[in-house]
């Protein structure tokens, strides 16, 4: 089961001078959950709530109700560990029932507190249970926290499949009278999953052991559930030495390294230049797009 915690219990004199800050706030900026014309609990079913990213707007998405409004806080493209919600996001989220997290995320273990003091009364849902975690030990040294896990699972369909199972659970514990539509929501939701976990292995069935560069290292389930190596040129942002970056160069041609992935707004403009030189081919990709099925469709084409 996911884990869900209510906040309610926690609340203190500073919380609840932060929620009456949001409220003053919300005076100004309207919440983006409230549908026009009616309250965020008028229908049955009905609820709002907010998630970090477009991908796992998706998951919520594809298993809700239509009456379920999704809040998303990170926009695509952003730094997840760097991004800070404006003070309008802050105020939407007093009318979030529940924040679905992904746990080891960067912007989550940063703005968790602050989220749960603006929100005394909503449930943070960590849906990371079950899933086969990597450990990283990254550092950010930009908030002085510590990851224990890469943050990237939804990335992989085996890791995704248990993600699905997960958010199910949430929005049944939330709306027990959504039960029916979220099992049938998830039996498709778990056809397309096996989709894309089928391409991705296939290919690496026809390629065992094969080698992908990357800048960023945002696939590393991917590699490790389907038996890749993922050879990472950037590191968490930082680009390498000349030195450094020549020995990787070397490593990638060595073994045959045909792609390289680039995430939008990591990798600087030399290394595209650098990765013909390694003799692989560039492909784009937003590991937080709100189209996941269209993102995993895109990984298996270019490892294949």
């Amino acid at each position: 089961m996911p884990k869900i915690f209510s906040n309610s219990s926690e609340a203190n004199n500073k919380s609840r001078l932060a929620t009456a800050v949001v409220c003053a706030i919300s005076l100004l900026f309207p919440t983006s959950c409230a549908k026009s014309g009616q309250s965020a609990d008028s229908t049955p079913g009905s609820l709002c709530l907010t998630v970090s990213n477009p991908a796992m707007a998706f998951f919520v998405s594809r298993l809700a109700p239509a009456s379920v409004s999704v809040n998303v806080m990170i926009p695509q493209g952003a730094d997840h560990d760097t991004y800070t919600p404006r003070p309008s996001q802050m105020a939407a989220l007093a009318s979030s029932q529940a924040y679905v997290a992904f746990g080891p995320l960067d912007f989550e273990l940063t703005w968790k507190e602050r989220i749960l003091s603006s929100s005394p009364n909503m449930k943070w849902c960590d849906v990371s249970t079950g899933v086969s975690l990597i450990e990283s030990g990254h550092s950010c040294s930009a908030h002085s926290h510590s990851h224990s896990a890469d943050p990237h699972y939804w990335l992989s369909p085996k890791q995704a499949a248990v993600l699905a199972s997960n958010v199910a659970s949430v929005l049944k514990d939330l709306s027990p009278e959504t039960s029916a539509h979220v099992d049938s929501a998830l039996a498709s939701l778990n056809a397309d999953i096996a989709v894309a976990d089928s391409a991705i292995a296939s290919v690496a069935s026809a390629n065992p052991d094969a080698t992908f560069v990357i800048y960023h290292p945002a696939l590393a389930y991917v590699a490790r559930d389907y038996g890749f190596h993922q050879l990472v040129i950037g590191g968490e942002g930082v680009a390498p030495s000349p030195k450094r970056f020549a020995e990787l160069a070397d490593s990638a041609r060595r073994v045959g390294a045909k792609v390289f992935f680039l995430q939008a707004g990591f990798a600087p403009d030399r290394v595209e230049a650098s990765a013909h030189e390694m003799g692989t081919r560039i492909v784009r990709f937003q590991p937080e797009s709100a189209d996941w099925q269209q993102t995993m469709a895109s990984i298996a084409e270019a490892l294949r």
